[in-house]
Order: structure tokens, then sequence, then C-alpha cells
């Protein structure tokens, strides 16, 4: 009972929160309506071919994205199980469709379980950790570059004094937990020692994949209205790597990332509505429409024939 009702109040806490954001969003958008109605004229006079253009690249870089994904998931598995690039794409798609309505896509780790026999439970689980730590290690990457840029050049209210204390705390914390807690030196030890080449192989592959969909919205953004390479660039990676660490599911994804790419755009004097449409674009691309055809799938597959091995 104590377990439900901690359950309850997390969820209720994700749904002010996810409010509270959809409400900022709203807020900043309500104060352009100028720009609003200048964009509305502008998207009248996008001439068909244009527009045909823009979808078709969009689309283009999803699949990049997602392919990158997949190949992920597939190189993941590799030593325990071989699987094509078309099925690691069939558990991926149905995976995240059962991920979204779960805080973090923590429900893709138990998706992913079926399938997959009952004695490589560990291995899948320690194979999508490798994944997701892969990416995370990629957002990190280009997100911390990203914040000295914006430190740096646009004051952002985080001096050094702080960033390092911050820096040296995740550090200390790390090392005392590789040292006192056995489970958790067991985990870092399979996923750093063990077949480290597939791990970099694996970082690798999430920087290329964060690099895509990176650009995708910049280009996106940039269709919109003009923006700097360089300074949109920096704010795209900020606002994914604050985003990694709220908690997110489905629709408060867009409500996160689209406050919080607002507020990180509003130090380059980029409108508040052109990012709220992109981010609401990526979402649905990147996001919903993966989650879609996940379902669709899902609702096709038979758990008496599925292959294991």
């Amino acid at each position: 009972m104590a377990n439900k009702t901690k359950q309850i109040f997390i969820k209720g806490l994700q749904l002010v929160f996810a409010i509270i954001c959809l409400l900022y969003i709203f807020y900043e958008i309500s104060a352009e309506e100028q720009y609003v109605n200048i964009l509305v004229a502008y998207q009248e006079n996008i001439t068909l071919t244009h527009k045909i253009l823009l979808l078709s690249s969009m689309l283009l870089f999803s699949v990049l994205n997602w392919s990158f994904e997949f190949s992920k998931w597939k190189i993941s598995v590799s030593h325990f199980r071989q699987i094509s690039f078309f099925k690691a794409a069939y558990h991926s798609f149905t995976s995240h469709s059962i991920a979204i309505f779960t805080p973090q896509r923590i429900g893709d780790y138990a998706a992913k379980l079926i399938f997959f026999q009952k004695r490589n439970r560990k291995k899948v689980l320690l194979a999508n950790f490798r994944a997701s730590f892969s990416q995370l290690m990629s957002t990190i990457i280009f997100g911390f570059v990203a914040l000295f840029y914006f430190v740096k050049y646009y004051g952002l209210e985080l001096n050094n004094t702080i960033m390092y204390s911050i820096l040296i705390l995740v550090i200390l914390s790390a090392t005392i937990l590789f040292f006192t807690k056995e489970n958790f030196q067991n985990k870092i030890k399979s996923l750093l020692i063990k077949r480290p080449k597939q791990l970099m192989l694996l970082i690798t592959l999430s920087l290329i994949k964060h690099l895509v969909f990176s650009h995708q919205y910049f280009f996106l953004l940039n269709f919109i209205t003009e923006v700097d390479y360089l300074e949109a660039m920096m704010a795209i990676n900020l606002m994914y790597l604050f985003a990694s660490f709220l908690p997110s599911f489905f629709i408060i994804d867009f409500a996160i990332k689209g406050s919080v790419a607002i507020f990180i755009f509003n130090y380059l004097g980029v409108s508040a509505t052109a990012v709220g449409l992109v981010s609401f674009i990526m979402w649905f691309l990147n996001f919903a429409l993966p989650a879609i055809i996940g379902t669709v799938l899902l609702s096709r597959y038979s758990f008496q024939k599925t292959a294991l091995s």
C-alpha cells in the first residue's frame, strides 16, 4: 500500500512538473503574438515543393537517427546472440512503444527481455545499460562543451567555483560507490572492463547519432528563423544535457525539452514560438511516430512465436 501511494505521489509530481513546463511554453509564446502572425504569413508563402523537401529531409534525419539506435542494439547483444538489423529495429520500436509510458523510459529494459530466453536476462539488461550509457556519455560530452561556452560568452549564472565543485562531487561520489558498493562495482567493471572495444564502438555511434538529431534540430530551426550555426548548436547541446537529467515520459518529454529549449534560446534572442514549434516537431518525429510504429508492430506480435536462441 505504501509503495502504491509512493507511485501515485511520484506520478502526481511529474504531472505538476509537466503542467508548469507547458504553462511556461504558453506564456513565452503568448507574448509573441506579432511573431506568430509573421510565422503564419511566412508559412503561407512557402511553396509546396519546399514543404515536401523539408518534410522528406526531416524524415530522413529521423530514419538515420533510429538506424543508429538499431545498430547500437544489434552490437550490444552480438556477444551472446546474433540478430539482423531488421530484428534489432523490431526490438527497438516495440520496446520504445512500451517504454514511453514509464518514467525515464525504464520500461525499455523490461520490454526487451521478452525477445530473449530467461537465461540471457542479465546479459540483455547489461547490453541495454551499455547502449543507454553510451548515449548518455555523448550527451554529457557535447553538453559540457556547450555549458562552458554559455558560461563564458553569455554569462550563464554558473561560476567556475560551482562548476568545478559539481565535477569534483561527481568524481568523489563515483569513487566512493566504486570501492564501497560491491554490486555497483561489478556493474561498472562489467560495463567498462568487459568488451571495451564494443563500448567504444557504441560511444562512437552515440556521438554520431547525437550529431544527427542535433543537426536535424538546427536545420529545422534555421528553416523557420535564421540562427547562427555555432550558437544554435551549443544551445541545442545544452538543452539535451539539462533535459537528460530531468524526470520525463511520453508527453512530458516535449514539455520538458520545449521549456528548456525556450529558456536557453532566449539567451540568443530566438523566438519562443519558433523554438516551441521545432521542439514539438522533433518530439513527434523522433519520439511519438516511432512509438506509433512500435505499437502497430507490437499488436501483431505473437508471444508464442518469439524467436528465442
